[in-house]
């Protein structure tokens, strides 16, 4: 079993990671198309890389459409 932590990611991570801006994440975290994330003490949201991939991987168009929320 591997017993490795997963890498959590932030919200800047995670905008970079997408090819994204921040305020389109917060724009989707609202809007409900992000998974939802963890949430430290803090309310500071992080998102697994895991689950980031597989989620991604679920639905093609998800790298285009968040590429056509920033072009705009």
């Amino acid at each position: 079993m591997d017993r490795r932590k997963p890498i959590l990611l932030d919200q800047n991570q995670l905008a970079k990671e997408l090819g994204m801006s921040r305020r389109t994440i917060n724009r989707w975290r609202k809007q409900n198309k992000l998974p939802p994330p963890l949430v430290d003490d803090r309310h500071r949201p992080f998102w697994s890389q895991a689950q980031i991939a597989r989620w991604l991987s679920s639905d093609p168009q998800i790298r285009s459409e968040s590429a056509q929320c920033d072009s705009m």
